[in-house]
């Protein structure tokens, strides 16, 4: 639940001599602000109609006219008519438009929340597909579709071009990350956070593809292997070594199945070697089909800021888990003040905590670098678990559910490893 935090309320008489003029009721924006609420309340004869806008220190930041009661304002996103963007601290004011007030009189409330910044977590989903290359949704369509899952964020990753993003619509409710997926005769590789990660997507040799992360990565892209052992089609398997330069590998990719299953057990194989890799997820949703959904797989990222910029840093430090659904469920770890994708430094509390809103009968399994450690069902919906770190480098959980659906058993969720640093 967000904690939005109430700002200023106030309730005004208008009369019908102030027809035609406007009133400017400021506020002091907090600095801590990471996204704005305004909202009106008009009381009045039906043909009555207030207009309203909002002014930040710069000067008037968004106008709704008398077409909305509502607009948030937040870092990257906002209410169509408003700008999104940083949140500066001070003066600001809500403006009214006295349009046409229709004799006696009108009554407007005014109230403003604020939410602070401060680490949460938002959900999204890190590999779609949109007109701009083979998807079947518009921007705009996929806008609405996430929107309505109650995702925060979605990655534009068409194939080998980052247009997508630029035809996103604003809106309150959702925001997009650029993105593109870097589509090779020998494998896929989604390059997030860039209008234009490549000069040129055409590589024909290993040495060319070590190349091309480079250059995405000196031009700020996340970069993520896709699907690394998908066989089902030509060149989707990553063929070009998964020894280069990764940011992340997309360990879940659409419904689960055999290429997933190879890359967790080539995940573990590379945090077992010291390797520290974070594990993402993505629909690579391209049409409608019944398995192949959006926000499923669903990344939960924890971060201070709700911004396409804040979501990349947040993968790139491993604070992101995976859900087989919007709804859920999370795995939370945490040793201390260190969550998923830390390094606990030593000398730290010895003692890990899990939590989870899981289902009786779910398969909880806990991996170290020695590999499955311990495995238990569970008996009821809310997991809380203490254990000893117990002298490994990592520690990471999966949660196993059975699917009537289908009839069989597969995964719910994922965590990313939580590492110790070793003792001297």
């Amino acid at each position: 639940m967000q904690d939005w935090r109430h700002l200023f309320e106030q309730r005004y008489h208008v009369d019908s001599s102030a027809e035609g003029g406007y009133l400017e009721l400021p506020f002091d924006c907090p600095a801590d602000a990471a996204e704005l609420q305004i909202c009106i309340e008009v009381e009045g004869p039906k043909a009555t109609v207030i207009d309203f806008g909002v002014a930040d220190p710069q000067g008037v930041r968004g106008w709704s006219g008398g077409a909305r009661r509502e607009a948030v304002i937040g870092l990257a996103r906002a209410t169509p008519g408003y700008r999104p963007g940083a949140l500066q601290a001070g003066r600001w004011a809500v403006l009214l438009g006295a349009y046409q007030v229709t004799s006696p009189a009108c009554d407007v409330t005014v109230r403003v929340r604020y939410l602070p910044a401060a680490p949460r977590w938002l959900r999204g989903e890190l590999h779609v597909h949109t007109t701009h290359s083979d998807g079947a949704d518009a921007p705009w369509q996929v806008a609405d579709a996430i929107a309505d899952l109650g995702l925060d964020f979605v990655a534009l990753t068409d194939h080998n071009t980052a247009t997508a993003a630029q035809a996103f619509p604003v809106r309150p409710d959702v925001f997009a990350i650029q993105g593109m997926e870097w589509t090779t005769l020998e494998g896929h590789c989604n390059l997030l956070g860039s209008d234009r990660p490549l000069r040129d997507f055409r590589v024909q040799s290993a040495e060319e593809a070590l190349r091309g992360i480079e250059e995405a990565r000196a031009h700020g892209a996340f970069v993520s292997v896709s699907h690394p052992f998908d066989d089902s089609c030509k060149g989707c398997a990553w063929g070009w070594g998964l020894d280069l330069p990764m940011d992340a590998v997309e360990l879940w990719n659409g419904p689960w199945r055999p290429c997933n299953q190879a890359a967790l057990a080539w995940w573990q194989q590379q945090l077992a070697g010291g390797r520290r890799l974070p594990a993402i997820g993505g629909s690579d949703r391209h049409v409608p089909h019944p398995f192949v959904r959006y926000g499923m797989p669903t990344n939960w990222v924890r971060t201070d800021s709700p911004t396409a910029d804040g979501v990349l840093a947040a993968l790139r430090q491993g604070h992101v888990a995976l859900s087989v659904a919007p709804e859920g469920p999370l795995l939370d770890l945490r040793c201390g003040s260190s969550m998923q994708g830390d390094v606990v430094p030593a000398g730290s509390p010895e003692q890990l905590e899990i939590r989870s809103t899981a289902r009786a009968g779910d398969r909880l399994r806990l991996f170290s670098e020695r590999g499955l450690e311990q495995e238990s069902v569970l008996e009821s919906g809310e997991l809380h678990l203490n254990f000893l770190r117990d002298g490994r480098s990592f520690w990471r959980a999966e949660l196993w559910r059975w699917f009537e659906e289908v009839r069989y058993e597969l995964p719910a969720a994922f965590s990313n490893p939580i590492y110790f640093a070793a003792r001297t």
